[in-house]
């Protein structure tokens, strides 16, 4: 439910950030090149918007995605606006866009490999472990991660 409603509302923001990019960044800003840079950020935050969405719903159990996209999301997208805006007072925002960048690629394959990780999430990782708590890999079903793939793929086909 909380990965459903950051979705919406991530993509929501991402359509109100675009619209603020192409119609009242320009009067601020000059340079094409920062204003291109708000347009990526917002597309890259609105297609993963959407992969959420898809992860919530093909693979509910998968906090591994569901956490990377929106890490990803904010870290990338987050960081880039703030460089746009005021490249000298986020200057020490620079390496994060790369982190986030690969919170989505994780994101990704975390999706497509659904079936096969542990399902440990990752909050337990930062807690003190539970005896006799799973830590097996699930059965791996071919069809479910054809189809799980194929619908997520054709969602980002729709944005592009």
């Amino acid at each position: 439910m909380a990965f459903w409603m950051t979705g919406c509302l991530y993509g929501a923001s991402s359509v109100m950030l675009g619209a603020f990019g192409a119609h009242g960044l320009k009067s601020r800003i000059s340079d094409p090149a920062r204003i291109a840079n708000w347009g990526t950020a917002a597309h890259y935050q609105l297609i993963h918007s959407v992969a959420l969405l898809v992860a919530e719903q093909a693979a509910p159990k998968n906090i591994w995605a569901k956490s990377l996209f929106t890490v990803g999301m904010t870290m990338f997208s987050g960081s880039i606006y703030c460089l746009v805006l005021d490249p000298q007072r986020f200057k020490f925002m620079g390496p994060v866009t790369p982190l986030g960048g690969v919170c989505l690629i994780g994101g990704w394959v975390a999706l497509a490999f659904v079936e096969l990780l542990p399902t440990i999430s990752p909050r337990d990782l930062v807690s003190a472990p539970q005896p006799g708590a799973p830590t097996t890999f699930s059965t791996v079903s071919t069809a479910s991660l054809t189809s799980n793939a194929s619908m997520v793929l054709d969602m980002t086909m729709q944005l592009l």
